[in-house]
């Protein structure tokens, strides 16, 4: 099967691994022919780190990834259900809690994650705090 990012990269994905970890399948239009590309909104650097967790191989490191593409990828995996890539980023939006209280908040309230909920909200806090003192 053939996927176009949103930067016109192409990806030639099995579609049995598409079908066995994810519901990225479920939420394309299925091509009626083969040589149909399914057109997706994220970015071929999200789309290759979400793929690397749908084939037995190392999963990616992503504490050498930029925190934009972390972010956009944690939105990807939720959006298609990869559950063997959630807990990872789940995990590596919590190490962003210091530097990014407000993005993981964001991401914690719209997936339901009350513990990260509670400690990006608290961070927030400590964010405001600094800031109104060096007014």
């Amino acid at each position: 099967m053939t996927l176009q990012s949103s930067d016109r990269v192409l990806f030639k994905v099995h579609r049995r691994n598409l079908e066995m970890y994810s519901q990225l399948y479920d939420n394309t239009s299925s091509p009626t022919q083969s040589s149909e590309i399914v057109h997706l909104s994220e970015s071929s650097a999200v789309l290759d780190l979400m793929f690397q967790y749908m084939y037995l191989q190392p999963q990616p490191d992503l504490r050498k990834v930029d925190f934009d593409v972390v972010k956009d990828l944690a939105e990807a995996v939720e959006k298609y259900c990869v559950y063997s890539a959630m807990g990872a980023l789940n995990v590596q939006m919590r190490e962003h809690v210091p530097s990014q209280p407000v993005d993981v908040l964001l991401y914690a309230i719209r997936h339901n994650y009350p513990e990260l909920i509670n400690e990006s909200a608290e961070a927030t806090l400590d964010v405001a705090a600094s800031s109104s003192r060096g007014i």
